[in-house]
Formats: structure tokens, C-alpha cells, sequence
């Protein structure tokens, strides 16, 4: 299994309770087997976390000497000695795991009020829809 927590980390998890040694191997890092090696858990699962930049990547798990696909990840594709297992790190988790600090400016639009202003950063309002599509709305509605 994988899944990306809100502060952008890739947690791996892979259900082996009998097994003695697993690593994640991938194209994140070379499909080198040594280099990642999984914790452990007492209840049978192995996890490894670590961050990556936004994009697909393909991996496997290699356990006592045998390569395992995660069916549950994000996805599979075919690779050059077998089926893969996908995981795609998500850009938008990323910017909003970001300290407020780090984030870029908020805009506002001189011609819309400063409720429509505080409606377009989700504050008011549409908190469902994306920023984007709360200015195309706003600047259809309001007169320029």
C-alpha cells in the first residue's frame, strides 16, 4: 500500500509478516536493493517513508529474494522484467503541506470587493471549488 500524508512524505507499507528482510526498490533510487531497506512492524507490516518530487514513479518490494508488486498503489505498469507498481506524488499536497511562510503571495483583484476577495482564498464561501475556478467566477460576474 502507499499513500501520501499531508506533509507530502510517501508512506510504503507492504503486509509480510513472515518475512526476515524487505526493501523498496524503484526508479526514485536507481532499483538499487540495498539502499532502502523496510522497518518492521509488530503487526506484520513493513514501512519505509520518504519524500519525493511531484510525479510517477515506478517501484517494487524485494523480500527474501523475491520481487513482489504492490496491487494496491496507485497504479501498475509493465517494466522490462515484469509488472511494476506505481506511485504518483500529488503537487498539490506538496504546496499546501508548505509552511504558510513559504507559500506564495495571495493576489487580489483591485476590481473585485474584499468579499469576493476573501471568497476567492476560501475563506467565504466555495470552499469545494478551486481557487481557479472561484476568480473565473468572479471575474464573470463582476463588471469591467
Amino acid at each position: 500500500m502507499v499513500s501520501q500524508a499531508p506533509d507530502g512524505t510517501i508512506q510504503f507499507r507492504f503486509f509480510r509478516p513472515e518475512a526476515r528482510q524487505v526493501t523498496l526498490t524503484g526508479d526514485f533510487n536507481g532499483w538499487d536493493m540495498a539502499n532502502t531497506p523496510m522497518t518492521r512492524g509488530s503487526d506484520g507490516w513493513w514501512r519505509y517513508q520518504l519524500e519525493l518530487p511531484p510525479g510517477c514513479y515506478q517501484f517494487r518490494y524485494f523480500s527474501d529474494g523475491q520481487w513482489y508488486t504492490d496491487h494496491a498503489a496507485f497504479g501498475i505498469e509493465h517494466g522490462p522484467f515484469g509488472i511494476n507498481s506505481v506511485v504518483k506524488v500529488d503537487r498539490a499536497v506538496l504546496e499546501e503541506a508548505r509552511p504558510e511562510a513559504a507559500r506564495p503571495a495571495v493576489v487580489k483583484l483591485p476590481h473585485i470587493s474584499e468579499t469576493d476577495n476573501r471568497a476567492l482564498d476560501g475563506e467565504i464561501g466555495g470552499a469545494d471549488a478551486s481557487r481557479a475556478e472561484r476568480i473565473e467566477s468572479a471575474l464573470a460576474a463582476s463588471p469591467v
